[in-house]
């Protein structure tokens, strides 16, 4: 049973912790949100506890793995303090908005080196992989451009 921490409670976030919650091979232990009362809602739902800040989740030693889904400008913060903690992570896109600040993360990602994720989940859109595989197995020639607009039919729940 892998145990989970998650840090962020508003749409995304919710939508993580229902799926940990459907999945019984691991456990939502802790959740952290700036917004108190969003973060003890998620935390009913699924018999998780709420940490009193970002840094008690993470160095809890019951927690195995944290998933950042907090805002974009707390990215970087929260993904130093996880791999400081040599804890695996699963990030929220994009890591910044800034590129230096972007490549000063991964310089630090490489000093502490943990298993480390940025959640596009369209690398495993079945229509993108099918796209991936046509593209490199030749089957419709040497491709020179592809522009592609993809959306959601819905926002989550």
């Amino acid at each position: 049973m892998i145990k989970l921490g998650l840090i962020g409670a508003g749409r995304i976030g919710t939508l993580h912790a229902r799926n940990i919650g459907n999945n019984n091979k691991c456990k939502l232990i802790f959740i952290y949100d700036t917004d108190n009362e969003r973060a003890n809602k998620v935390a009913g739902l699924y018999g998780s506890h709420v940490a009193d800040t970002p840094e008690n989740l993470i160095n809890n030693s019951d927690i195995d793995a944290v998933l950042i889904c907090s805002p974009t400008d707390t990215h970087i913060d929260m993904i130093n303090l996880t791999a400081e903690a040599g804890k695996p992570i699963f990030c929220e896109k994009p890591i910044d908005l800034d590129i230096d600040r972007v490549f000063a993360c991964i310089e630090k990602l490489q000093k502490n080196p943990v298993p480390f994720t940025i959640g596009f989940h369209r690398r495993f859109d079945l229509h993108h992989r099918a796209l991936r595989d046509t593209i490199f197995n030749n089957s419709i020639g040497n491709v020179e451009q592809i522009r592609i607009s993809s959306r959601d039919p819905a926002p989550p729940p």
